[in-house]
């Protein structure tokens, strides 16, 4: 039961940092949803770009978003792209 329990622990911890972009990616990506030169100030706009900044963090590793970004093709239409931007704006309207 105890190799069990240490096994497990050892498995959550190197499991959640395989996914996680660093600081200046999570800022980037909050950045480039949240602009306040657009008009985009309300609290409304600054949880939905904190949320989904959050799914790409939670999803995608540093190496991984990179190439994602580099094959994801036209944001509008990304099935990824769609479900998260979904995912956010419907817990936060």
């Amino acid at each position: 039961m105890k190799k069990t329990l240490i096994t497990l622990f050892i498995t959550l911890i190197f499991t959640n940092s395989a996914f996680a972009i660093s600081k200046g990616q999570w800022n980037t990506l909050y950045k480039n949803c949240y602009s306040q030169k657009d008009g985009m100030t309300t609290k409304f706009w600054k949880a939905y770009c904190k949320c989904n900044a959050n799914k790409y963090d939670a999803n995608f590793s540093e190496q991984e978003l990179i190439k994602f970004e580099k094959t994801a093709g036209n944001p509008t239409s990304n099935p990824t792209v769609v479900k998260f931007a979904r995912q956010c704006y419907d817990k936060h309207k």
